[in-house]
């Protein structure tokens, strides 16, 4: 079996063939070293990236956790542009009369967004293995929040 590198029109993939490809006359294609086939084989779900270098990307917990903090603040911003518009932001800033929600509404809907993140972001933080991370972040109570 002969496993190469295929540039695609949806990018790159690893392809397994029975037939070996002439890699200088067919250029989108490149054959896997022998190491790369040995990674390729121990490790099925890893990436481009980790086959070429024949080494997983290790993340961190502290980087991990720093990542889904971030996701989790702007988790924390779309809910919050979801249930109030920008219009209806900018609206309410003007102190135009007659608008659906009020400018308490708004505070409140902040509060609570932010009141979400911090709780979860300390679960995070306090989190001492990726699996309590994820956890952690999936405990996020954003699609309880409304108006």
């Amino acid at each position: 079996m002969n496993y190469y590198f295929v540039k695609t029109d949806r990018g790159e993939i690893v392809q397994e063939r029975t037939e070996t490809i002439n890699c200088e006359m067919f250029t989108d294609f490149t054959k896997l070293t022998a190491k790369q086939i040995t990674f390729y084989k121990a490790n099925p779900t890893a990436s481009l990236r980790e086959i070429k270098n024949c080494a997983l990307n290790v993340v961190s917990l502290e980087d991990y956790k720093a990542q889904k903090i971030a996701e989790l603040s702007q988790l924390s911003i779309d809910i919050s542009y979801t249930l109030l518009t920008r219009e209806q932001r900018e609206n309410l800033d003007c102190g135009l009369p007659d608008l659906p929600y009020t400018q308490e509404q708004r505070i409140t809907l902040n509060l609570n967004c932010r009141n979400e993140f911090y709780l979860v972001k300390t679960l995070i933080e306090e989190a001492t293995t990726i699996q309590e991370v994820d956890n952690a972040f999936n405990s996020n109570n954003y699609s309880n929040i409304t108006l």
